[in-house]
């Protein structure tokens, strides 16, 4: 399911507060929109929560492209982001 692929990469990728924060607002997010990460969240959680939202939300599929898009400048030498972004991108 892309949900999970999305939530386990992003989740190993972005897992700590700051780095959550960073690629969202990177990535032209507001915060106040998104689900807060702190605490006891655990960044697999955190990132299929993030997914919904934005897959639901009015831009969908583009939302998720563009964090995508960042979250590749940030780590260009990862080789699951460009394969997640062929998949959400193909979805339906």
């Amino acid at each position: 399911m892309i949900s999970e692929n999305f939530a386990n990469i992003m989740g190993d990728i972005f897992g700590t507060r700051m780095s959550v924060e960073h690629v969202l607002r990177s990535s032209g997010f507001n915060l106040a929109e998104l689900p807060t990460f702190g605490g006891m969240v655990i960044p697999y959680e955190y990132w299929k929560e993030v997914y919904r939202i934005l897959w639901t939300g009015e831009k969908g599929r583009e939302d998720l492209l563009r964090l995508l898009d960042i979250a590749l400048k940030q780590y260009p030498g990862n080789c699951q982001i460009p394969l997640l972004r062929i998949e959400i991108s193909e979805t339906k």
